[in-house]
């Protein structure tokens, strides 16, 4: 993964509880020191949405996209 790259991962289908699981087994299995994993759930009318945010840890911009990812919840629950 790029220094500047990150990737958002978002499941919604009725299989998502199950491949965020799996995600997140991999993740634990392959992790490196560089990438930082965050994940965020939230629902949006009776839809589960489960996100994952991949970001290298010496991005210039992390803490702003990490901000952000982890805001959507916020957002979502006040327009809700």
């Amino acid at each position: 993964m790029s220094l500047e790259k990150h990737y958002e991962f978002i499941q919604t289908d009725n299989r998502h509880h199950t491949r965020k699981r799996k995600f997140s087994s991999w993740y634990s299995k392959y992790k490196t020191p560089e990438i930082e994993k965050h994940d965020n759930d939230f629902d949006i009318e009776g839809i589960d949405f489960l996100t994952s945010l991949l970001i290298h840890q010496n991005n210039p911009s992390k803490k702003i996209i990490i901000d952000l990812f982890l805001s959507q919840k916020d957002q979502i629950d006040k327009n809700n």
